[in-house]
């Protein structure tokens, strides 16, 4: 699995567990739907200010969403 399946499974998941749908998530971050719903579709990758925004979201690291660690 490349880092980029990873960080789309990870954010499905982290999504999935909330128990938010994309479009109340991506309203509450200031990150466009369709944003959200392509990195999770793998048709494009966030920066980093995304990346912030979606660790201190899901109260996780930017390491444990890019696949860099498991916790």
């Amino acid at each position: 699995m490349t880092k980029q399946e990873l960080f789309a499974k990870r954010l499905s998941e982290l999504i999935k567990e909330s128990g938010k749908g994309i479009t109340e998530i991506s309203r509450e971050l200031g990150i466009s739907h369709s944003n959200l719903s392509q990195w999770i579709a793998l048709k494009r990758t966030p920066q980093l200010d995304a990346l912030w925004l979606l660790a201190e979201y899901f109260n996780c690291t930017i390491d444990y969403l890019v696949g860099k660690t498991d916790y």
